[in-house]
């Protein structure tokens, strides 16, 4: 007998509902079920979800902005092989003030 495996603990699968959410392929736009799913991929480790909390984390579109939290986000990404969370940090790192920079030194500290 075959086991089914929990849509909520595939990452892949999890993308893929986001991304249905956010664009309303097939169901109702819904922003914050968009990134229920793309936070559920990205602590699964999918690198695309993980750069797309990045984004709505600095945009503030599905979340509250927070620059930090996106910060964090894109250089989990980045770290995972995402080749765009690279420059998205450098311009996310642009609009962060002294005291966040300083943060995000430890961050990437961790992260080596």
């Amino acid at each position: 007998m075959a086991t089914q495996r929990d849509p909520r603990q595939d990452a892949a699968a999890q993308f893929a509902l986001a991304q249905r959410y956010e664009s309303g392929q097939g169901v109702a736009p819904d922003p914050a079920a968009a990134f229920a799913c793309y936070l559920r991929a990205a602590r699964l480790g999918h690198a695309r979800a993980q750069f797309e909390l990045g984004r709505k984390h600095a945009s503030g579109q599905g979340a509250r902005r927070d620059l930090l939290a996106a910060y964090a986000w894109l250089l989990q990404a980045e770290h995972a092989g995402e080749a765009e969370a690279g420059p998205t940090l450098h311009q996310i790192a642009a609009r962060m003030s002294h005291a966040q920079l300083a943060h995000v030194a430890q961050l990437r500290a961790e992260v080596r």
